[in-house]
């Protein structure tokens, strides 16, 4: 997070600058990217267990 304001995204992570498409493709990028598609719901779960859980759903409901 880059400030303490109560805004929706204030728990998303900062993507880093990327130059190229190349760089765009690394972990660097990706997880980032990844983790703030999450819904907040589910990140904010207790339980790694429920969050693994949801997440397997999530990605299932979005292949469908």
């Amino acid at each position: 997070a880059t400030h303490e304001y109560n805004t929706r995204k204030k728990d998303d992570l900062k993507l880093p600058y990327c130059r190229t498409n190349l760089r765009q493709n690394t972990i660097c990028f990706q997880g980032p990217k990844l983790w703030n598609n999450i819904p907040s719901d589910i990140k904010q779960t207790r339980s790694l267990n429920i969050f693994k859980h949801s997440v397997k759903q999530l990605i299932m409901n979005l292949t469908l």
